[in-house]
């Protein structure tokens, strides 16, 4: 699509006319921004994968009774912090956020962008501790199989960890919904900046 020109007077070096190109908004760059973060981890946990297959030796134990045993336990701590995980997925979706963030801009001048950037940074730090929960597994059954010497205990627990960071991918169009929530809920303030419009 062609750009519209600048307003007079505004060009660029050589002298020609500027052209109003389409920019991505600060939200939609900073989204991006937690969806490249997700995707790295995902990254990881095939590296783990592939570490595990090239160092793989004999295992360090005569039986692996050990590792069985350890094994088990780590498989039901996974299922400890898969249950953490639907605990803090809820603070995605639902309002218990907005009066902390309301408190924030009561406290202090918002920003340029109002209350989208205080939403957007608790959706980063809610969706870094499930991504964390999600490739714990992962390094679990790197250990594993380094103690081992199998790789079957990182390709199972490394296939879990893939299979949960997908089940939390990032959704921006729940963050759309959760911002439109959000903007009902600050029109009901009394009184205050409201921003994010």
């Amino acid at each position: 699509m062609v750009g519209c020109p600048a307003p007079d007077g505004e060009r660029d070096r050589k002298g020609r006319l500027a052209v109003n190109r389409p920019r991505p908004s600060p939200r939609e760059n900073d989204y991006i921004s937690l969806q490249m973060l997700w995707f790295f981890m995902v990254v990881a946990v095939v590296i783990y994968l592939f570490v595990a297959g090239f160092v793989t030796r004999d295992s360090i134990f005569e039986n692996q009774g050990p590792v069985t045993v350890i094994a088990v336990a780590l498989g039901g701590f996974s299922l400890v912090l898969f249950g953490a995980q639907l605990y803090f997925r809820t603070f995605l979706s639902d309002e218990r956020l907005f009066p902390r963030i309301r408190d924030e801009l009561d406290a202090g001048p918002a920003g340029p962008a109002g209350f989208v950037p205080l939403l957007l940074q608790n959706h980063a730090t809610f969706s870094t501790i499930l991504w964390a929960f999600g490739e714990a597994p992962a390094i679990f059954g790197l250990v594993l199989t380094l103690l081992s010497g199998e790789m079957r205990y990182v390709a199972g627990f490394g296939l879990y960890s893939l299979v949960n960071l997908f089940f939390f991918r990032p959704r921006k169009a729940a963050f759309e919904e959760q911002l439109t929530r959000l903007r009902r809920y600050m029109e009901t303030r009394p009184q205050g900046i409201q921003g994010g419009r």
